[in-house]
């Protein structure tokens, strides 16, 4: 909850995480035609992240779900973003968390992860430079199974697009029926699959367009899709292969 100050009419938030979401809107462009290009400015929330929200959704899930309890262990395989986000979930929790990563990630969300209190697990040595997703996923799988750890499973938790419900019914707060395409990167799927699909709950038509870099590992399996053209994804029961469906 937060704290209103009588005098100085100030809302203060008690804990980090109330100050999760909410997030403003940037006008970047406006055209003749009235169309614009609005930014959404995710880096506000804590952790500079908006993964934040799905990392707390998990949590959240499995606290109620009797999975995690008062002083337990999490695991999870990340590249830093989600890491990052359980990180700062976890310690202001009081749960000890453990980090599967590889060298591939950056250095600075590592010692982002660090700085949080995550433990971090290396897969492939630390002096690699491959990523090593699947190897990762099979460590944090295996803490999870001997230790008694909860793994989220990111790519696999349906909680993961659920946070993001908060994020789509603001969009839709802020701008109506006034949203015709969202951009957003792919990662685990999880954000545009779970923003898009909340606003089309909603009633919008919105497009989304999902952005990754080209030889990215997640453009492994074909896949045809509704509007007929042909994607990429891992596996047709991920969450990419779902936002895809959705589009």
């Amino acid at each position: 909850m937060t704290h209103q100050n009588p005098r100085m009419q100030t809302r203060m938030a008690q804990v980090g995480s109330e100050l999760i979401g909410d997030t403003p809107l940037l006008e970047l462009a406006r055209v003749s035609s009235g169309s614009r290009l609005l930014l959404k400015m995710e880096q506000l929330n804590p952790t500079g992240l908006c993964k934040v929200r799905m990392a707390r959704e998990m949590i959240l899930a499995a606290e109620r779900d009797g999975l995690l309890k008062p002083g337990g262990q999490i695991v999870e395989s990340s590249s830093g973003n989600t890491g990052t986000g359980l990180a700062f979930i976890a310690i202001e929790r009081g749960y000890r968390f453990i980090a599967v990563v590889d060298n591939n990630a950056s250095r600075a969300k590592l010692s982002a992860m660090k700085a949080l209190g995550a433990e971090l697990k290396f897969v492939g040595g630390q002096k690699s430079d491959t990523a090593s997703t699947v190897e990762r996923m099979r460590v944090a799988s295996e803490i999870a199974a001997t230790e008694g750890a909860l793994w989220p499973d990111q790519h696999h938790n349906p909680n993961n697009n659920l946070g993001y419900v908060g994020l789509a019914n603001k969009l839709r707060r802020d701008l109506g029926n006034d949203l015709g395409y969202l951009v957003g990167a792919v990662g685990t799927g999880g954000t545009l699959c779970g923003t898009v699909k909340e606003l089309r709950r909603l009633g919008s038509n919105v497009v989304s367009i999902g952005v990754e870099p080209s030889g990215s590992i997640i453009f492994l399996v074909e896949l045809p899709i509704s509007i007929g053209k042909l994607a990429r994804v891992p596996r047709p029961d991920s969450a990419v292969a779902r936002m895809l469906i959705i589009r």
